[in-house]
């Protein structure tokens, strides 16, 4: 069992994981990409990223090495987690609409 304070500090860390990951994300993504995306595919990786570096946190505190097979298991959680977001940011950044004087500059490229 946990003490009270370590599992105070385990739900801030959740929630400065939380706009910590929607930061970084719409930096390293960009943010317009993002504003293509329907919510719950922002939600719902923002989530599961900040549980998987809560339960990192927590695993590497429990064990007497801090570097043991829970933790680095949570931490290919982190990894999985980052790979999907950047793959969703990929496709929305292929997929999104292209803009009426980009497409009458592809136009007139083609054209010539």
């Amino acid at each position: 069992m946990r003490p009270a304070s370590l599992r105070l500090g385990l739900v801030l860390e959740f929630l400065l994981a939380i706009v910590a990951v929607f930061v970084l994300w719409g930096q390293v993504g960009g943010q317009e990409h993002l504003d293509y995306m329907p919510w719950y595919w922002k939600l719902v990786p923002a989530l599961g990223l900040a549980f998987a570096v809560v339960q990192a946190t927590a695993a590497a505190l429990e064990a007497e090495n801090p570097w043991n097979r829970k933790t680095l298991g949570w931490l290919a959680a982190v990894a999985a987690w980052m790979v999907l977001m950047g793959a969703v940011t990929y496709y929305y950044h292929v997929t999104e609409p292209v803009e009426e004087e980009e497409e009458a500059a592809i136009e007139s490229t083609l054209r010539l």
